[in-house]
């Protein structure tokens, strides 16, 4: 399938016209428009097995496993899509947050060492909580590779009251495994998820983890970032994030054009996108627009 990208300015009368496509992350409202849907199934996979059947041609083929995330852009582009909308939807106040980056003292490279010590870890917080009477809290945990392989783990804590005090010697005595920190929120933040995901892709000018490609430079606070290059350090077929039970997911919704002007109001895009999808049997204009109520 190729695609291709043209000026949102000049979304034709054809998508703006078509039923919205909303997906409400708090006050992040993701709209989408589209000439035509795809309601076609093209492949199967099949059951247990590493093939899939191509529907149209009945073929088998084999899957392809990539030893790297970095060679699915596809796949990781939803994974941290996923990621932020989950987090703009359960993080209302950022005063009920803390942002936890939990550290090995050693070079620990062992994937499901690092999900029991999460698992082990995750208790002792709750019942530090409990003795502390600090209340019921909700969690999203997501790794973060190292380019000497070793693993962080960043979680993000939402209390149902205003976040307690921490202190990071009780977290880091909680840990046991090395280096704890722990950061309130800023106010001035109003999209988190994208803030906080950018900790997971963005790597660092000349940090111990710098190396060479051809990536975007940006500019945080003084300090350069290259954009996106963390994420070919995630390893192929591993969990980036977990969430405990209590979290919400984004709500669906399907409107049309009026009721939309109805629900967004005043507020104007903060970004907005057209392209065209050109399959050998398929064609369409999809029009996404991303709205932030807090602006």
């Amino acid at each position: 399938m190729e695609i291709f990208k043209r000026d949102a300015d000049f979304a034709p009368r054809k998508v703006l016209d078509g039923l919205c496509y909303l997906t409400v992350c708090g006050d992040i409202i993701e709209v989408k428009q589209m000439t035509s849907r795809n309601s076609k199934q093209n492949i199967q996979f099949l059951e247990n097995s590493d093939f899939y059947q191509v529907l149209s041609t009945g073929e088998i083929k084999k899957k392809n496993i990539n030893e790297k995330r970095i060679d699915d852009t596809k796949e990781l582009r939803k994974t941290f899509k996923d990621l932020r909308d989950i987090i703009n939807t359960n993080v209302v106040d950022v005063s009920y947050c803390r942002w936890v980056t939990l550290t090995y003292a050693e070079n620990m490279t062992d994937n499901k060492r690092l999900c029991n010590d999460f698992n082990k870890f995750i208790k002792r917080f709750k019942y530090y909580c409990d003795t502390k009477n600090y209340g019921h809290f909700e969690y999203i945990n997501a790794v973060e590779p190292q380019g000497r392989g070793a693993w962080h783990c960043h979680l993000l804590f939402i209390f149902e009251r205003k976040a307690p005090y921490i202190a990071n010697k009780d977290l880091k005595d909680l840990w046991s495994h090395g280096f704890v920190t722990v950061k309130r929120l800023s106010g001035d933040v109003d999209n988190v998820g994208a803030y906080l995901t950018s900790y997971l892709t963005d790597l660092e000018l000349n940090s111990n983890d710098d190396f060479s490609c051809n990536c975007q430079i940006k500019n945080v606070n003084g300090k350069k970032y290259k954009k996106g290059a963390r994420l070919r350090l995630y390893p192929a077929n591993m969990r980036i994030y977990r969430t405990s039970r209590g979290i919400k997911k984004p709500q669906k919704i399907v409107m049309t054009p009026n009721d939309l002007k109805k629900y967004i109001g005043s507020h104007e895009p903060t970004y907005q996108k057209l392209i065209e999808l050109l399959d050998d049997d398929f064609q369409s204009l999809i029009f996404t627009r991303y709205y932030n109520l807090k602006r």
